[in-house]
């Protein structure tokens, strides 16, 4: 295609107008949702949330409250604002700093945004100051944050514990604990390289001063937060000076991580021998209750909102917060919560808040969303086909297009354009997708260099190559292990949990696909000014961009180019599949709702050419994947045979597992287990660590795995892939090992 035909008719337009609702309360939202302050200097007892989207049940819940004092019991039937004070996540925590009395190492793991600091500081600081229970506690909070460089020093480590200790309370210190002077940044080396004798003995034996200087019965708590921006060494070796303090002095210790910095220090300390700690798992908070607390006091002395709307009627709002808290109890349903929170702000509440306000912009807002209203809707676009009409779709629309004319990355929408990578003049609508698959196929972290070689052995140039794994990263579609600034050929990637979102959900949605097509550079033969967003103009550029990457495919992944790549890469293109399959079904589910609709016959007409064209792709795609599967089967890249899965149950006691695996693994599949365990025992855990390993000597695969309790059940699921597989063959005979903290609660045999 010429350079001089493609259009990119996104970055033709910018703003249209925001709903009315949005330009009365634009001030009000955004101070309220974006550009709010520290929760700690706002007041945390009026914005912290204790209703979280965890597995806790009720009886997980009840169980943790009969181990507490009747001061806690107390404050945690109470309820402020609606909601309970102390939820089991909080309770979990006392529960380790009361009544754990031998291992007393606890991590406490969440993603960036979860608010892992937040929750410390509530339940430590702040409700620790209203209970008698919990007076005798005294916090010691070192927080990474502190440190001078990424890399610090055993020196700069000891520092921040008397700054630490001093801020708790400074008449715990004596002139033989102050600290001596740096001598300087080449004094000693990086805690990375190795923890020293002597600052190890005296950061212990500071924190046993600190003990026996406390009143008889009380004791400190040590954590340590905000460490997920060190160095990788530099984390585990505080991670093992946190388990030595524990193991000296016997005091409470904290760490709080990542999860994937957690897993890594689990290998990195035991070699993945058995050492389990205990941990706690921060979810994220329901976002309803969140925004409530935050719009609480933003809106509650606001007036009314009047305002003309096109068509000649009037259009009143009495109570401003009340309608942002129906735009909230519509859209963030617990399911469709989980698809947002996760899939799209990975977690990250700082970035919800943004988003939400982002889609309180959102210029086509169907303002049965402001009132008390519980029907569904259906909307329709400018040639009158209604496309998958539902609150979810209405959702992401809002958060594509905001108030702007045509959806554009980058432009403040939280959704990314994963169709189309432009750096130095150069394009590419396939190389993130790629990218993304290769990743969710490894199943674990690759370092930027491997990944990077893999693009290379595709065909794509270096440095256009290593630009999109960065872009990749900024737009947290992958997670960097030991990077959070920039990433660099050392830094290990794994797909993110919103990466995987977009390539196996958001991808095929027709939705993203209408909302994304003007903002990939196409001909947009149909497309002018006169038409702007109307159904099939913007049909007419789904189809050329199907079209344009199936015949991009086609290309890539010709026989001679696949036989020649090694098997860990083309059994990861394989188990991804072709984008123009994901694409086809998206497309052709928009042409038919276009036939479908009560609309004029020419638009019916239209509809049922662009499907005509769409059935040729699929044809075509259909033809790609039969030639694709028979070059694999003969490298023994897939089994012979169907593909089949099968079941395998046990029982243990009162455990019961039932485990989903396949039939055969081979490079080319995504290889799939499945695991659910009934443990009614684990009422307390929110969530429990199973070590899987194949027991036969020809193929040796193992995969730590964290299960997590279904919301409100006594069921734990987990979901992962077999990694490293490098030839077709059956299911091996395997052990299931499922730990609750350091204890091993099944042992299960399964047979190939």
């Amino acid at each position: 295609m010429a350079q001089g035909n493609v259009r990119r008719i996104s970055r033709r337009f910018a703003t249209t107008a925001p709903n009315p609702l949005f330009v009365a309360l634009e001030s009000q939202l955004y101070a309220a949702l974006v550009n709010t302050p520290d929760i700690t200097a706002r007041g945390i007892c009026d914005l912290y949330i204790t209703e979280r989207l965890s597995g806790y049940s009720e009886t997980n819940r009840r169980t943790l409250l009969e181990r507490m004092p009747g001061d806690i019991q107390a404050l945690a039937e109470s309820r402020s604002a609606g909601q309970p004070k102390l939820g089991p996540t909080e309770l979990d925590l006392l529960d380790f700093v009361l009544n754990c009395k031998s291992n007393r190492l606890l991590f406490v793991i969440g993603r960036v945004g979860a608010g892992k600091t937040t929750f410390l500081q509530y339940v430590l600081q702040t409700i620790a100051r209203e209970l008698e229970s919990l007076k005798r506690y005294t916090l010691v909070y070192l927080n990474a944050l502190a440190f001078p460089t990424n890399s610090p020093s055993n020196r700069d480590l000891l520092n921040e514990l008397h700054r630490a200790v001093a801020r708790s309370d400074p008449t715990l210190l004596d002139k033989g604990d102050v600290p001596e002077t740096d001598a300087g940044p080449q004094a000693e080396p990086p805690l990375s390289e190795g923890l020293l004798d002597s600052e190890a003995h005296e950061f212990v034996g500071l924190v046993q001063r600190l003990a026996d200087r406390l009143m008889p019965g009380s004791e400190p708590v040590v954590v340590f937060d905000n460490l997920d921006h060190l160095d990788v060494d530099a984390v585990a070796m505080i991670t093992v000076l946190a388990r030595a303090l524990h193991i000296s002095t016997s005091v409470s210790v904290i760490v709080a991580l990542r999860p994937g910095m957690f897993h890594a220090q689990l290998e990195h300390a035991s070699g993945r021998s058995g050492f389990l700690p205990f941990y706690i798992t921060i979810t994220p908070p329901d976002l309803r209750p969140v925004i409530r607390a935050r719009l609480r006091s933003a809106l509650r002395d606001y007036n009314p909102v009047h305002t003309e709307m096109s068509g000649g009627f009037r259009l009143s709002i009495s109570d401003p917060e009340k309608s942002v808290n129906s735009i909230c109890d519509k859209l963030l349903k617990p399911k469709s919560q989980e698809a947002f929170m996760e899939g799209i702000c990975g977690n990250n509440v700082r970035k919800a808040l943004a988003a939400f306000a982002y889609f309180c912009r959102y210029r086509n807002l169907d303002f049965r969303l402001l009132f008390a209203l519980d029907s569904d809707i259906g909307y329709a676009d400018g040639g009158g086909a209604t496309i998958h009409g539902h609150w979810d779709e209405h959702f992401l629309d809002g958060l594509m297009i905001g108030d702007r004319q045509y959806y554009a990355d980058g432009q403040g929408s939280p959704i990314t354009n994963v169709l189309i990578f432009e750096d130095e003049g150069q394009s590419d609508h396939l190389i993130l997708y790629v990218a993304l698959g290769l990743l969710n196929a490894s199943g674990q972290y690759v370092k930027a260099l491997r990944l990077l070689n893999w693009l290379v052995s595709l065909g794509y140039e270096r440095t256009f190559a290593f630009s999109a794994i960065r872009h990749l990263w900024a737009r947290s579609l992958v997670s960097a292990l030991n990077g959070e600034s920039k990433v660099e050929f050392d830094t290990h990637l794994r797909i993110s949990a919103v990466g995987t979102y977009y390539i196996h959900q958001l991808i095929s949605s027709p939705q993203y696909l209408k909302n994304v097509v003007y903002d990939v550079p196409l001909r947009h033969a149909l497309w002018s000014e006169a038409v702007r967003d109307k159904y099939v103009p913007q049909l007419g550029s789904v189809c050329e961009l199907v079209e344009l990457v199936s015949t991009s495919e086609h290309a890539r992944l010709a026989s001679d180019r696949l036989t020649a790549l090694p098997v860990e890469i083309s059994g990861a293109l394989y188990g991804s599949g072709l984008l123009s399959r994901r694409l086809v079904g998206a497309a052709l589910a928009l042409a038919e709702s276009g036939e479908r609709a009560r609309s004029s016959t020419t638009t019916q007409r239209q509809a049922a050419e662009c499907k005509e064209r769409l059935l040729v792709v699929e044809a075509r795609i259909q033809e790609d994947e039969k030639i694709i599967e028979s070059l694999f089967r003969s490298q023994r890249l897939l089994p012979e045979g169907e593909r089949a899965s099968r079941v395998i149950e046990g029982r243990l006691g009162s455990y019961a597992l039932r485990m989903t695996i396949p039939t055969a693994l081979a490079p080319a599949l995504q290889n799939r287990v499945t695991i659910e365990l009934d443990a009614p025992e684990a009422e307390q855990m929110e969530s429990l660590v199973c070590l899987w390993q194949s027991v036969e000597d020809e193929n040796l695969y193992q995969e730590l795995i964290e299960l997590r309790r279904r919301r409100n059940g006594e069921t734990f699921q987990a979901e992962f892939p077999v990694t490293d597989v490098r030839e077709a063959g059956p299911f091996p005979q395997s052990k299931l090992t499922v730990f609750a903290a350091t204890r091993p609660v099944l042992v299960y045999k399964t047979e190939g």
